[in-house]
C-alpha cells in the first residue's frame, strides 16, 4: 500500500532494505522493482565469532540500514523521508509532496526537519493479495484519538546522519518545524483486522482524519 501511496504523491524513488521476507512479499517487491518504483537492498550484518552483533543495539539493524540509505541517496535527493512501511503521510487537498516541501524550507531556512502530527489507525484488510482493495481498506479506517511520535522529512543539505524519528548529526542552530494537523498528518496503520471487509461498504472516508 505504501509504495503506491508515495508514488502517487510524487516520491520519485523509494528504497526498501530487506533482512528476510515471506516469498509472496518478496515476489511483490521484485515486481515493483522491475517497474523502477523502488530499489531493493539486501541488508546483512557481519557474522563476528562469539558476538551476536544484532544484540548490540535494541533496534538491531535499523541504525545501519537507515544511514546506509541516507548516504546512498542524499547527493541525488533534496529531501529524504525515513518511514515504516505502515506509515502514510497525507497533505491537505492531496498535494504532491515536493512543492510544499520546497516552499517550507524557503520560508524556514534554519529548519532541520519537517515533522508531522501522527495518529495510529485501525482498518480492515484481506489475508491475501488477490482480494485486497485499497479503497475498501481506507473506507474501513478508524483513526484512534491518541497522538504518537511521528517521523521526519530531512533536508539533505543540512543533515549528516539520521534516526527513525529525528536527525542525529546536524548544526545545532537548526530547529524542527512541525506541520499543523490541519495541513498534514502521518497515519500509522498499526492495527489490522484481517478477513472480510465487514463494514467497509457502510463507512465513509470523510469520517477519518483524511
Amino acid at each position: 500500500m505504501s509504495i503506491e501511496w508515495y508514488s502517487y504523491f510524487g516520491v520519485s524513488r523509494q528504497a526498501y532494505y530487506i533482512l528476510s521476507a515471506m516469498i509472496g512479499i518478496h515476489e511483490l517487491l521484485k515486481a515493483y522493482e522491475k517497474t523502477r518504483l523502488i530499489d531493493l537492498h539486501y541488508w546483512s550484518v557481519p557474522n563476528i565469532p562469539e558476538l551476536d552483533s544484532r544484540r548490540q543495539l535494541s533496534t538491531r539493524d535499523i541504525a545501519g540500514s537507515l544511514n546506509d540509505c541516507y548516504l546512498k541517496y542524499r547527493e541525488a535527493a533534496d529531501f529524504i523521508l525515513v518511514h515504516d512501511v505502515d506509515d502514510l503521510i497525507y497533505l491537505k487537498h492531496g498535494s504532491q509532496f515536493y512543492p510544499p516541501l520546497k516552499q517550507l524550507w524557503q520560508e524556514n531556512p534554519l529548519a532541520r526537519t519537517l515533522n508531522f502530527s501522527a495518529r495510529t489507525v485501525e482498518m480492515e484488510s484481506e489475508k491475501g493479495f488477490t482480494k485486497f482493495s485499497m479503497v475498501k481498506s481506507f473506507n474501513s479506517m478508524n483513526v484512534l484519538p491518541d497522538s504518537i511520535t511521528g517521523k521526519s522529512i530531512y533536508n539533505t543539505s543540512l543533515i549528516e546522519s539520521v534516526w527513525i524519528h529525528w536527525p542525529t548529526q546536524y548544526d545545532r542552530r537548526l530547529k524542527p518545524v512541525t506541520w499543523s494537523e490541519n495541513d498534514a498528518i502521518l497515519i500509522h496503520a498499526r492495527n489490522f483486522n484481517f478477513g472480510q471487509y465487514n463494514n467497509s461498504d457502510h463507512r465513509d472516508v470523510s469520517y477519518t482524519m483524511l
